[in-house]
């Protein structure tokens, strides 16, 4: 027979927890729950704060570094993919065309004589405009003549046969144009390096409630309007200002004294070679800090962006007998920037 437990002794040990017990856990477990929620809510705007920033870092960043590569792209002169050498509508791409029709001088190569005007006549004529420089013929006979529009007709020292390679040489003197100002940044030439030169024209609209920089590109010799232009940053500010508060623009420019180039007695220019161009773009974030509420903004700056086509034309310009490879402005580039 087991001992039979006294009532009182059973009641006790049903007992439960009393409720100052109750409370004392409850408010435990709250405290413990507030912080692990705090600690939580304070973790989540930390890492919306910087996933902020960094999406403001990466688009202001991608914008910076498609300026940097299509600045030192600007002056770059090049024959487009020529249908006639390759067939099809795509065609290839070579840096050069050939003649279509003979050129036939009194000047037999290699013996050359007094410069001729005879008609020149290439296949793939897209790229042929007033004034420019071509390298015709190889070997001994290659020589550097200037086209003109006109008349259809160059200036040969040689004649040159049927076929023979035809390219442009040098680059362009205002590959970034004297046109462009501290908020309107234009460029032409092989930009995109593919063969087909473009007309790039960026807009730098900075506006202490938040503006943009936006992009535009056309052939090189569009006609008409200016189609509507793709933005590439938004929330752009006003640059801060330099110690003396001096504003600092989107684009600045280094610029040589204009020089005029003399070819077949014809004065072309005078060219503005702009041989660095600086970029300084500041912008803030979609989203104010989550935990502080400030803005957050940030400031990128490219000091010195050198155009390396225009560099090259500023060096042909200075040399003597090499100024003939300096290729002027296109007029459709003028009449496009103005």
């Amino acid at each position: 027979m087991y001992p039979l437990k006294a009532a009182g002794s059973a009641r006790k040990e049903q007992q439960g927890f009393s409720l100052i017990e109750l409370m004392i856990t409850l408010a435990i477990l709250l405290t413990v729950s507030a912080i692990v929620l705090s600690m939580t809510y304070d973790m989540t705007m930390r890492q919306a704060s910087v996933a902020n920033r960094s999406d403001m870092h990466s688009s202001v960043r991608s914008v910076t570094e498609m300026l940097q590569q299509e600045i030192s792209q600007a002056g770059r002169i090049d024959w487009p993919p020529t249908v006639a050498l390759c067939g099809g509508a795509g065609g290839c791409r070579y840096p050069f065309t050939t003649l279509a029709v003979a050129v036939d001088t009194p000047n037999l190569c290699p013996a050359g004589g007094d410069p001729v005007a005879a008609a020149l006549t290439v296949n793939d004529p897209e790229v042929l405009f007033d004034g420019i420089r071509l390298l015709v013929d190889i070997g001994d006979c290659q020589e550097v003549v200037a086209f003109d529009q006109a008349t259809g007709n160059a200036t040969f020292k040689f004649d040159h046969a049927l076929g023979a390679e035809v390219r442009p040489t040098g680059a362009f003197g205002e590959g970034i144009l004297p046109t462009s100002t501290g908020t309107v940044l234009q460029m032409f030439g092989d930009i995109n390096d593919d063969g087909n030169m473009v007309y790039v024209e960026y807009l730098c609209n900075p506006d202490a409630a938040g503006g943009t920089v936006t992009r535009v590109e056309v052939p090189w010799n569009f006609v008409g309007v200016l189609p509507e232009p793709q933005i590439l940053l938004r929330n752009v500010l006003p640059n801060p200002p330099l110690p003396d508060a001096t504003p600092v623009p989107c684009f600045t420019y280094q610029q040589t004294d204009p020089l005029s180039i003399t070819v077949d007695g014809i004065v072309y220019g005078p060219f503005s070679y702009y041989l660095n161009v600086g970029v300084t773009l500041t912008a803030k974030a979609e989203f104010n800090d989550m935990q502080t509420g400030a803005e957050q903004v940030e400031t990128k700056a490219l000091l010195n962006v050198s155009p390396r086509n225009v560099f090259q034309a500023w060096e042909l310009s200075t040399m003597n007998g090499t100024k003939r490879s300096v290729q002027p402005t296109p007029p459709a580039i003028t009449a496009l920037s103005q």
